[in-house]
């Protein structure tokens, strides 16, 4: 749920960070904004790696709470 917070609340997230917490969508944000596009890659990785997973179990959950026909 923090994730998706995050990344929903994303100007809120934007105006609360500090150097010492940043959150992924700011970094995300940060790296890109200073071209540092290696950075901005790898941190986009990142999101794919957690959300991916997490959809596709999200998925496989409602088809199987879905009733029978």
């Amino acid at each position: 749920m923090v994730v998706t917070l995050s990344v929903g609340e994303f100007n809120i997230t934007w105006m609360l960070h500090t150097p010492l917490n940043k959150t992924l969508p700011v970094g995300l944000a940060d790296s890109y904004a200073s071209m540092r596009l290696e950075v901005g890659s790898a941190y986009t990785l990142l999101f794919l790696l957690m959300i991916i997973p997490l959809l596709t179990a999200l998925q496989w959950l409602s088809r199987l709470a879905a009733p029978r026909r």
